[in-house]
């Protein structure tokens, strides 16, 4: 065997020769912090072998040890002028990404292969004494015993609580469906605790609320799995609302460490054309009342409209989160005809939505400069328009498209480009993220569903894109991507403390200084080296000034 250990912001493809590979092996951390490294395991023998894996540390207790299995990358990016560099490969094939739980310490290695370990102190979850820790790492296969040593120091310090408000869209028809349950199932509810606590334990605290189906990434005619929480029925022309599975979702969201919750879209995506799907019961009978085959002006809309959300604002605040919920008009409206339609929707409920926010992903900044939208989510290629702007709370949001010189998570990246962003987050005050993916098991526009560990033809995505997490027997694993962005967070957090410390400006310098330049959106050093240096000159003076 050949072993290896690197930096988590690297990704070792099968073949990769392991010689060659550089070692990584100390750093530093805080008391509250989760530390990740990867070993890689080079079986240089043509049979497959069984490894035994062993640890010594006085730090055993809190590090759990995960093989990274390959998944299928079937399009590495969405467009082709993105930098090669940013990639560890730019053509179909496999690369480490989730995170399997390795049963009794033994991991199989696969012959005249590579095979990543993903060994992490979990501090994060029970805050560690201030020193300097070795972990020893063995592994025994045969008559063949390796070690390795990685030292970690812990510096005396906390990181802040988290304040980025963090969501990825989660999508309850995908669990259903991936799972072979039924909505609402207590099997379904059983699921979707374990994602919901998947996704907190990335630094997910806010989530996607299915009053009613989300109408996102749905062919125009087309339905996905009705997934609606609110039970309505109709009689006459008033409509009675039921709210106890609102309720039951809201308190296994706060169980599960969810802090803010966004409801689900009013009108269509891209433009508020239309309403979504909203099954009512009539009669008797559920029928679907709304969606494709009802204009978003409709005048039975506007009716509906003002019956359900005073009833389901006062649903929320009878579940005491009134104070953290969003709302949503529709997603990336951007042409001109978008802006008018959408200024018209707003305003058939903001009347009723008094003292909540309405945020949307939008990047034309023309929503927001004539007072059609105040809370703004631009993209990242796109929120440089919107500096000019006094903006109290900023957002920004990535999807397929911010691949050239951009942070993003699709698989074939390097994870450097995934980490990176939490320096950004920093110098440009960022309060929010939002992606659309948590889960999204499905081709483009939701027509099929997707096994997200192979290749799916039909899957016009980036690889990645559309899910930070992967479905696993009676339950869900984490991915290296959602650990990177976790770090990127911790990044933030560790900024935070240091400007506190020693200003603002100060600590925004250390970072550029490593960078040799401003540090932009759209402009950073293409390496891990520029990452774990200007970390570890943050942590040095962070314990400088303690």
């Amino acid at each position: 065997m050949i072993v290896r250990q690197i930096s988590t912001l690297e990704k070792v493809l099968r073949q990769t020769d392991a010689d060659k590979i550089h070692e990584f092996d100390s750093f530093s951390a805080f008391r509250n912090e989760r530390f990740s490294y990867q070993i890689i395991v080079k079986n240089e023998s043509n049979e497959d072998k069984t490894a035994h894996i062993e640890i010594d540390s006085k730090l055993e207790s809190s590090i759990t040890i995960g093989r990274l299995e390959y998944v299928y990358v079937n399009r590495p990016s969405g467009l082709d002028e993105m930098n090669p560099d940013d990639f560890v490969t730019m053509t179909p094939g496999y690369v480490p990404d989730a995170i399997f739980p390795i049963e009794n310490g033994d991991v199989t290695l696969p012959a005249n292969e590579n095979t990543p370990l993903l060994v992490t102190v979990n501090a994060d979850k029970f805050i560690a004494d201030a020193g300097t820790y070795d972990i020893d790492v063995k592994l025994k296969s045969d008559s063949e015993t390796i070690s390795k040593r990685f030292t970690l120091e812990i510096i005396d310090a906390l990181l802040p609580e988290q304040t980025l408000m963090y969501t990825n869209w989660f999508h309850c028809d995908a669990i259903a469906l991936e799972h072979n349950v039924n909505v609402f199932s207590e099997k379904f509810w059983e699921l979707t605790e374990k994602y919901m606590l998947a996704a907190a334990d990335i630094g997910m605290n806010m989530i996607l609320t299915p009053i009613f189906t989300p109408p996102l990434d749905t062919e125009v005619g087309g339905e996905r799995l009705t997934v609606q929480l609110v039970d309505i029925e109709k009689n006459g022309d008033k409509y009675e609302f039921e709210f106890s599975k609102l309720y039951r979702w809201i308190a296994l969201a706060k169980k599960c460490g969810m802090k803010y919750f966004e409801m689900a879209h009013l009108f269509t995506q891209w433009g508020a054309e239309f309403t979504p799907k909203i099954v009512v019961k009539i009669n008797g009978k559920d029928e679907k009342l709304f969606g494709w085959n009802v204009a978003a002006d409709d005048k039975s809309y506007e009716d509906f409209l003002s019956q359900f959300l005073p009833a389901l604002t006062e649903a929320l605040k009878k579940a005491d989160v009134d104070n953290v919920t969003f709302f949503h008009i529709s997603d990336e409206p951007s042409a001109d005809k978008a802006l008018v339609q959408y200024a018209k929707c707003r305003s058939l409920t903001e009347k009723y939505i008094k003292g909540f926010v309405i945020m949307d992903a939008l990047s034309n900044p023309d929503f927001y400069e004539t007072g059609t939208v105040t809370y703004p989510v631009p993209d990242t290629s796109s929120v440089k328009k919107f500096m000019k702007f006094d903006i109290k709370d900023r957002w920004t949001y990535y999807c397929c498209s911010q691949c050239i010189n951009l942070s993003n998570r699709f698989t074939a990246m390097n994870g450097w480009m995934t980490r990176l962003i939490g320096a950004q987050f920093y110098k440009f005050d960022i309060h929010g993220f939002l992606h659309w993916g948590f889960n999204h098991y499905f081709s483009i526009l939701s027509k099929e569903l997707i096994n997200p560990y192979e290749k799916n033809d039909y899957c016009n995505f980036p690889t990645g894109d559309s899910f930070i997490v992967y479905p696993y027997k009676d339950g869900v694993v984490p991915s290296l991507r959602g650990q990177l962005f976790y770090d990127a967070l911790q990044d933030q957090r560790a900024l935070i403390l240091l400007g506190d410390m020693i200003g603002r400006e100060n600590a925004i310098a250390i970072v550029e200084n490593e960078a040799g330049a401003e540090l932009e959106f759209d402009k950073f050093p293409h390496n891990a080296e520029f990452i774990l240096n200007w970390r570890m000159k943050v942590n040095e003076a962070i314990k400088a000034s303690l």
